[in-house]
């Protein structure tokens, strides 16, 4: 990978398997899409059934039987969020009275009483001027300080006008992710027909947010029978399907595709290309080549003419990019090329911005600048904030804050289609963080006093719900050490509240059988959490909760295709653990103590011989760390040296953990020559300036340590002074560094508020534009 020294050698370019079968997939999955005829998805669908559908009650759920599950996330639908942008979520509605000002706004949200302020036509009415403003938080407020008299018996719930309000009030929840009150008023809106596409799909997306998986497939399957009554869309199924790829869900998703093509009749629910590219890509990643042939040669994949498409070439393309298959630049830039000659004018950038996403998740910059310098050489193509996201992550990857502020003063600021936004902003924070650890809490302040402004506040909202709360809660809980609680609520939003909650009770209480029943009563309700949840969930339990931890472990590996090492290495860490318990408890005399650190060690060893091959540096560094748990300083500086020529030697991070490790083993090996020489190499490096006060604090204590085993180390008084010396020297140069953090600080507190100011005229600017037009 290239290296960026400066940010300007880059901007002068912007003039741009199948799924193993297992006892917990036949033992659960099969039946989990069977509940008990008391479940609560049952009774909420024999509900509509007798309310909306007007017909007997919706048969058994094993007909819509899935053998895999959807995950959560919290990302919405593309497509249903422009419906949102552009309020489309209304087809029928005629008029709408101009937003309304400040102080009838502000009347209608205190809690006098709301039936002399306002009728449910003005409220509606208010609600749908304000959804045309993105402001879904007074909506909200709105919502929240009229409920009890919108439940009460004076307001004519069949009103068109309440059926509107209810509307905009769901469409707002739904953009503020407020899914468990969005169930409640999806239900509402099934209650009047015909129900507008924009509000199932924003239904359906809702029972997967809040893991109401089985009902999210069920109510799928309602689609399908009553068209009707539930009018179906191509986009419908893409935000599903957009659901169950990020899942990797190869078994649901193949359900998913062939339900809808089994019920689509004509060209108009004809899937989209870019909803059966998802799954092509999916039977890609996974090797699945007889799904792949099975995939085209579908007779209703075949009426779709996908084969052959862009959206089939750019599926290949990624494929081949990502898989190490075409490495060649020139020939990639061949067919770029070849697949934008085909699209329309509009769509050219989407074949640059996928090549810019795979160079920035393999980091490979050479691999952004050619999308970037094709793009660029596209006439056609405008590089907007789509693109421009995509590139500043590359740079927040690398912590490279001053290229970051650079490339948006110069590339993003100038562009009139490129906004102050939400990604840029947080884009910031995250890089100064990363670059600045010891200065997050003053990086997060700062920002948070230059976005807590009213002014700024009302003309994007997104901030109040998203930004600032993000700012917000890292304050809160910044510096404190992460306990099992803190890392079931930060896995809340993926695990759904009531299990992390159930979770944290069964903690609290040691009760091991119940942790595992809840698990699997997890996957029974057709919850699988993403890779990242499980590897938490996994380390939490290991330490008391064995059976528990394994239970994990065993879902893991029936998932998932692929097992990172560091699960192994995990494992490797509990198991050496339990020896140094072992020896400590059982072990009496010296040899028997050696015989059984001497077993784990050989374990260790194994692991490493058996997967040299694909471990990488942190891998080495990991397995370094297990043999110092066994205290074989050894066998962990050989380890350690091994993962030193897999560093990259122009990342940060991975010197400080290889610095960081080295000065533990050669403090533990009792060698201080080898501790000075890691001293003096780490002081000399330029690509190692990330330090911390826990540095400086281990550097310290491994001096006294020195000190007070002078007895049993080889080295003098002068060796001493010497390392007394360097750590001086990286005390200066943890100072300079943090002064340097201040600096950048400054720099980017000026930009970001040249930015809001920038942004703020160019509002005002608009608003006047509005208000002389409307004269």
């Amino acid at each position: 990978m290239s290296s960026v020294k400066s940010p300007h050698g880059f901007l002068q370019f912007l003039r741009p398997f199948r799924l193993r079968e297992s006892c917990i997939q036949r033992g659960i999955f099969l039946r989990r899409y069977n509940p008990p005829q008391n479940d609560r998805s049952k009774d909420v669908l024999r509900e509509w059934a007798k309310s909306v559908l007007h017909e007997s009650s919706p048969e058994s759920a094993s007909e819509c039987s899935f053998d895999k599950e959807i995950q959560l996330s919290t990302q919405i639908d593309r497509a249903t969020e422009t419906s949102l942008k552009n309020g489309s979520v209304f087809p029928d509605h005629q008029e709408r009275a101009k937003e309304p000002s400040a102080r009838a706004i502000a009347q209608s949200t205190r809690g006098s009483s709301p039936l002399k302020t306002f009728s449910m036509s003005t409220l509606s009415n208010i609600a749908s001027s304000l959804q045309k403003s993105h402001k879904f938080q007074e909506i909200d407020s709105i919502y929240k300080t009229h409920r009890n008299w919108l439940s009460s018996g004076v307001v004519d719930r069949s009103s068109r006008a309440y059926n509107e309000f209810v509307q905009a009030v769901f469409a707002a929840e739904y953009r503020l992710q407020n899914f468990t009150l969005c169930e409640n008023l999806f239900s509402e809106c099934l209650k009047f027909r015909p129900v507008s596409p924009e509000v199932i799909d924003m239904g359906l997306i809702t029972f997967v947010k809040n893991n109401n998986l089985t009902l999210a497939k069920e109510f799928y399957v309602q689609i399908l029978k009553n068209p009707e009554t539930f009018p179906m869309t191509p986009n419908t199924l893409h935000a599903f399907a957009f659901e169950i790829f990020k899942t990797s869900d190869l078994a649901t998703m193949e359900r998913v595709i062939s339900l809808w093509l089994e019920n689509s009749s004509s060209p108009k629910t004809y899937p989209f290309h870019k909803t059966l590219a998802l799954f092509h890509r999916l039977l890609l990643k996974l090797g699945d080549e007889e799904g792949i042939a099975k995939l085209l040669s579908h007779s209703g994949v075949i009426k779709t003419k996908y084969e052959g498409s862009t959206e089939f070439d750019l599926c290949l393309l990624h494929h081949e990019v990502a898989a190490r298959m075409l490495t060649d630049h020139v020939k990639i830039g061949h067919r770029m090329d070849e697949i934008s000659s085909k699209m329309s004018n509009e769509k050219r950038s989407k074949v640059y911005i996928e090549v810019l996403k795979l160079g920035v998740a393999k980091n490979d910059f050479s691999l952004i600048k050619l999308a970037t310098v094709k793009a660029q050489e596209d006439s056609f193509v405008n590089l907007n904030d789509e693109f421009h996201k995509h590139v500043c992550r590359y740079f927040v990857k690398n912590g490279l804050l001053k290229s970051l502020v650079q490339y948006l003063n110069d590339a993003v600021l100038p562009k009139a289609d490129c906004r102050f936004g939400q990604i840029y902003i947080e884009q910031l924070w995250n890089c100064a963080l990363q670059n600045y650890p010891m200065l997050s809490r003053e990086f997060t302040n700062d920002i948070q006093l230059l976005l807590n402004k009213e002014e700024l506040i009302r003309e994007h909202e997104w901030l109040e719900y998203t930004t600032l709360r993000k700012l917000k809660n890292f304050s809160s809980n910044h510096g404190l050490q992460k306990s099992p609680t803190q890392t079931l609520s930060s896995l809340c939003c993926r695990l759904g509240p009531e299990f992390a909650n159930a979770i944290q009770t069964s903690l609290a209480d040691g009760d091991a059988s119940a942790i595992r029943s809840l698990i699997l009563n997890e996957l029974q309700r057709g919850v699988r959490p993403d890779f990242t949840v499980f590897y938490s969930l996994l380390k939490l339990l290991m330490p008391d909760y064995i059976d528990s931890a394994k239970l994990v472990d065993q879902i893991m590996r029936e998932t998932y295709r692929e097992i990172p090492l560091k699960i192994d290495i995990l494992w490797l860490k509990h198991n050496a653990l339990e020896a140094t318990k072992s020896i400590r408890t059982n072990a009496s005399t010296p040899a028997g103590k050696q015989q059984a650190a001497l077993v784990a060690a050989t374990k260790i060893k194994d692991f490493e011989n058996q997967h040299s091959g694909r471990l990488n540096f942190q891998n080495y560094m990991q397995l370094s760390s297990l043999f110092l748990v066994l205290r074989d300083a050894r066998n962990a500086s050989h380890l350690l040296e091994k993962g030193k020529k897999l560093i990259n030697s122009s990342n940060k991070r991975d010197w400080y953990i290889y610095y960081s490790n080295a000065l533990k083993v050669y403090t533990r090996a009792r060698d201080p020559g080898k501790f000075l020489s890691v001293l003096k190499d780490w002081n000399a490096n330029d690509s190692a300036w990330l330090i911390t006060p826990d540095t400086i604090r281990s550097c310290k204590g491994y001096m006294k340590y020195f000190e007070r085993n002078q007895g049993l180390t080889a080295h003098n008084s002068a060796t001493l002074f010497e390392i007394h010396s360097e750590i001086d020297s990286m005390l200066a140069r943890y100072v300079n560094f943090k002064f340097q953090g201040l600096n950048d600080m400054k720099m980017v507190s000026s930009f970001l508020q040249r930015w809001i100011e920038q942004d703020l005229k160019k509002k005002k600017e608009n608003h006047l534009s509005d208000v002389q037009s409307e004269a």
